[in-house]
This record gives C-alpha cells, structure tokens and sequence, in this order.
C-alpha cells in the first residue's frame, strides 16, 4: 500500500512538472 500510494505522488509530481513544462512554453509563444 505504502509503495503504491508514493507512487501516486510521484506520478502527480510529473504531471504537475509536465503542466509547468506546458506553462513555461506557451508563454514563451506568445
């Protein structure tokens, strides 16, 4: 249980960077 719920954390950490990543280059766009 512990191994999958930091799973999930880690997952939503690199989502959370992808979406920063996302951010950071449409401002760069526009």
């Amino acid at each position: 249980m512990i191994k999958r719920a930091t799973g999930i954390e880690c997952q939503s950490t690199h989502l959370d960077a992808l979406k920063n990543k996302a951010l950071d280059q449409l401002r760069v766009e526009s």
